[in-house]
């Protein structure tokens, strides 16, 4: 029995030592900024493809999504930023909303005043 106790202990001592290598052992950033910088890219795409038709796609009870998003039970319940646009009505307010929301992923693509815009991001 107390072999077996022995052989846990330095089994739970072998993982602790693994999990604390992993989150304190100082290493480059470049894999997580490559990640970032292609999550941020990704989403500046995104409104970039909505821009080719963004009234149609977008644009408030006449636009696709809304009928998507009220047709199904589980994305009624979602809050997204996506249905925040859907929300909107008017064209006019619909594009400003766009612009805005894609010159943020485009500070945060090149990373400009990022503290600043990655609070504008939340959401999306």
């Amino acid at each position: 029995m107390n072999a077996l106790v022995k052989r846990i202990a330095t089994g739970f001592r072998g993982v602790a030592s693994g999990w604390k290598n992993f989150w304190f052992t100082p290493s480059l950033p470049d894999t997580l900024a490559l990640i970032r910088h292609l999550r941020r890219s990704h989403a500046a795409l995104h409104h970039v493809v909505w821009s080719i038709n963004l009234d149609s796609f977008l644009g408030g009870m006449r636009g696709s999504i809304h009928k998507r998003l009220h047709s199904s039970a589980k994305l009624r319940t979602a809050i997204t930023t996506l249905e925040l646009f859907v929300l909107i009505d008017s064209p006019a307010l619909l594009w400003m909303a766009h612009i805005a929301r894609a010159v943020v992923f485009a500070m945060l693509t090149v990373g400009f005043c990022t503290r600043v815009v990655a609070v504008l991001a939340v959401g999306d």
